[in-house]
């Protein structure tokens, strides 16, 4: 019997691609916080990426707007520009497929 493989595919329910830090600064920060709040899947993955384009951090949260709101502040504040995030099932074993998404970086 062959055993299925971990896939972070199987778990994400939705995500967002190439989103601007400015969306957690500007005037927008308001209506994107209401969004990600308003969402029920709040654990996930998020990928920060530096001015030029690169990754530059990856990371798990068991809630993501809490979580991106910390980086605006920690030590990674100045290194990044752009994230993705991906919002998880509440059956995702969130560590475990940050291990993948690393492996896969």
């Amino acid at each position: 019997m062959k055993k299925k493989g971990n896939s972070i595919s199987a778990y994400v329910i939705s995500h967002l691609n190439n989103i601007s830090r400015a969306l957690l600064e500007g005037e927008k920060r308001p209506a994107f916080l209401e969004f990600l709040e308003k969402k029920n899947e709040r654990q996930g993955l998020y990928a920060l990426y530096g001015n030029d384009g690169r990754l530059y951090y990856i990371g798990k949260a068991s809630d993501l707007r809490k979580r991106l709101d910390q980086h605006l502040k920690d030590k990674h504040a100045q290194g990044w520009a752009n994230m993705t995030l991906f919002f998880l099932s509440k059956k995702a074993n969130v560590a475990e497929l940050e291990g993948l998404l690393v492996a896969s970086a």
